[in-house]
């Protein structure tokens, strides 16, 4: 057995709907704000739509990591609970 990638994790995570709900917020509030404002504020209008998408991917990549280190420890153990359970068949007196 082999754990999942902490990629394959972390585009699962994006898949919540409510993840997805902020993105497409993060984006529409970057857009709006981008062509709303002031040509004195454009320069920064974009930080609060920004600091959404920042959330999320720190959201998502802590969530994937620790369940991604999870499954590390899992497959780990699970090796070794194989290795201990090990036995030895005799036919006609003979291991096989």
């Amino acid at each position: 057995m082999k754990a999942k990638s902490w990629i394959s994790l972390f585009i699962g995570a994006l898949d919540d709907f409510m993840l997805k709900v902020l993105i497409v917020a993060a984006i529409f509030s970057i857009t709006l704000d981008t062509i709303l404002a002031t040509p004195e504020n454009r320069s920064h209008a974009w930080i609060e739509g920004f600091a959404i998408a920042v959330a999320v991917a720190l959201v998502a990549g802590v969530g994937s990591f620790v369940d991604w280190k999870k499954e590390v420890q899992f497959v780990i153990s699970r090796a070794k609970s194989d290795e201990k359970n090990i036995c030895t068949v005799l036919r006609n007196g003979k291991n096989i």
